[in-house]
């Protein structure tokens, strides 16, 4: 590399005074004064061996033509010495902060996603993320592709057709899940009558997503004669139906692995399958740090693995 016949400060004298073109405001505008600013220019004319500046009495300078080339030139140093600076490693405080809108199943949520978000948030502290949280027969699926969410995480009835963007994770098996000691004895799965006469438990009474379980379970002859309780959480549902006081539509992912020995699925309904979609375009260190944990999350935790056959995973992204 050349020898360079000026320094970087004064260089930054030379830039402040073209934009001033007064040695007072460009003193001002450094913090020194005005015979500092004079005498910089003058060992910068030495060292370049050309007067940048015509300074005519009684007026402001004026840049030479020599000046004006130089000036020029100046412009494009700055822009790459900018290009090169901002290879350094930038700082907590210089890094913009990424925040992502992701939707989300409440039963999912509570019980993969909360439990270990702590961890993905100390070791991830440029990602912030705003979590949505549905029933999944809730959730509003049309308006996923639609632009609103970065990421979505869900199950849903098994399909014929995934919906565009998304990607099947894992296929469980779901139905009406009881304790053991409520169908002590009898062969399972349970008849439509007998399932009927047992004690379950609904999403609320007024939520269309109770009136497609009502629908989902009259089509398999079932209709519930003893309903005692109503809650549109998954993981009030799995806790009431752990205790024993009732039996309730959930996928067996749902329920605590520790208690899965006194539970069984009495009653087959429907296969369901867990979905992911990431918004098209979206790149970045940060989003693919939130695909890992969310995927993650709920897939490597054999809880979940234990009740459910996982898809084959799917080439990386490039």
């Amino acid at each position: 590399m050349p020898t360079l016949p000026f320094t970087l400060r004064q260089l930054d004298v030379f830039g402040t005074l073209c934009k001033t073109m007064s040695f007072r405001k460009c003193a001002d505008e450094l913090g020194v004064s005005q015979a500092s600013i004079s005498n910089q220019i003058k060992v910068l004319e030495n060292q370049l061996g050309f007067r940048l500046f015509a300074r005519p009495a009684g007026l402001p300078p004026s840049l030479t033509r020599e000046g004006l080339a130089f000036l020029s030139d100046l412009g494009a140093f700055q822009d790459a010495a900018a290009r090169l600076a901002a290879h350094r490693r930038k700082t907590i405080d210089e890094r913009q902060v990424r925040s992502f809108r992701i939707l989300i199943a409440n039963g999912i949520m509570e019980r993969y996603i909360k439990p270990k978000l702590d961890r993905f948030i100390a070791k991830n502290q440029f990602v912030e993320c705003d979590f949505v949280t549905q029933h999944p027969r809730a959730l509003p699926i049309r308006s996923i592709a639609g632009g609103q969410y970065d990421f979505a995480l869900y199950h849903a009835q098994e399909m014929a057709a995934v919906p565009e963007g998304q990607t099947v994770l894992a296929h469980l098996e779901t139905g009406i899940i009881g304790h053991n000691r409520l169908v002590a004895g009898r062969p399972l799965p349970l008849s439509a009558d007998e399932l009927s006469d047992l004690p379950m438990v609904l999403p609320p009474k007024s939520s269309e997503l109770r009136q497609r379980v009502l629908s989902a379970l009259a089509r398999k002859g079932v209709i519930p004669r003893n309903v005692v309780g109503n809650t549109q959480y998954h993981e009030v549902m799995a806790q009431m139906i752990e205790r024993g006081v009732g039996v309730g539509p959930l996928p067996i992912a749902m329920i605590n692995r520790e208690a899965r020995a006194n539970v069984s699925q009495i009653f087959p309904v429907t296969k369901w399958t867990l979905l992911w979609y990431r918004k098209p375009g979206l790149d970045g260190d940060e989003a693919d740090a939130v695909e890992r944990f969310m995927k993650s999350s709920v897939l490597a935790d054999p809880d979940y693995a234990s009740s459910a056959t996982i898809a084959p995973e799917l080439p990386a992204r490039s």
